[in-house]
């Protein structure tokens, strides 16, 4: 059962001490990819020895089935660091990866900066991947913030609803832009009318003042109890130099049955350019 409520993508983190240490140096725990199922988008912090014990009891035995590196840091002193997990979107082809690119000290906050990279050569198997990095932290004396970006000319998309709708008349399978808290509160009140929803993927709201947000809802000609629910997945976004290029694929047939409408929407930086959209 993949369909769970979940808050993903925390941004902000305060792991904090008194003061500094001289030099940060963040440690790569390990990294690689998930497939043929996955998790959550999300930036999980982990600060706790009985969390970290938690979270290898959960993963462990998958990163190393799906041919990664097991994690052999059983024992981590959390009075001193704390663990950064990032799961990214789920991905439709194999080796793409997150990279670790840097930390900077602001005034107010440090951050650590994130390249998620796609396959050089794509092998043209269409097949669920999910990268994953994990990396250990010094507590620092000051906010901890964390910032993703996607090697050009690709942009990379927070993830804010993805689920599956049942019993709603107001949605067809279409797709669309939301520029404004108006039409994002319009949209909400359509997708609870008369209608229950399953969702994989939770956020609470969008800036609009930064953000726009992309949606896309699917739908399939079966009605409760008689389909199983097939994801819809925003897998890339593409910018060129007029266009924003949106990619929507069905990754995922879920073990659950009677929601025939999937739906995926992401955030992505404001832009004027003109969004299409592409089924794979």
């Amino acid at each position: 059962m993949f369909f769970f409520l979940t808050i993903s993508l925390i941004a902000n983190f305060c792991g904090c001490k008194t003061a500094d240490t001289p030099t940060i140096k963040p440690e790569k725990i390990t990294s690689g990819s998930l497939v043929g199922n996955g998790v959550s988008q999300q930036d999980m912090m982990i600060s706790s020895q009985s969390e970290w014990t938690n979270f290898l009891h959960d993963f462990n035995d998958r990163f190393q089935s799906n041919g990664n590196d097991k994690i052999t840091q059983q024992t981590i002193d959390f009075s001193e660091n704390q663990i950064l997990v990032i799961f990214d979107a789920w991905k439709n082809s194999r080796d793409h990866k997150i990279v670790f690119d840097k930390l900077l000290d602001s005034k107010e906050k440090f951050i650590l900066h994130f390249n998620h990279v796609p396959p050089q050569i794509e092998s043209g198997e269409t097949i669920l991947t999910q990268p994953y990095f994990i990396l250990k932290v010094p507590r620092l004396s000051k906010p901890l913030a964390i910032e993703h970006f996607a090697t050009p000319p690709n942009i990379f998309a927070d993830q804010v609803l993805k689920g599956a709708l049942n019993n709603n008349t107001l949605i067809d399978k279409e797709n669309f832009v939301i520029n404004n808290q108006d039409e994002w509160n319009s949209l909400l009140e359509k997708m609870s009318d008369n209608s229950s929803i399953n969702f994989l993927e939770f956020s609470s709201s969008v800036d609009f003042n930064n953000y726009l947000a992309i949606a896309s809802f699917d739908k399939f000609n079966c009605s409760y109890p008689g389909c199983v629910t097939i994801t819809n997945d925003i897998t890339v976004i593409e910018e060129t130099e007029t266009n924003l290029i949106v990619t929507v694929q069905n990754l995922l047939t879920v073990l659950t049955e009677g929601y025939p409408k999937p739906f995926h929407i992401v955030k992505i930086p404001k832009s004027g350019k003109q969004v299409e959209f592409q089924r794979l």
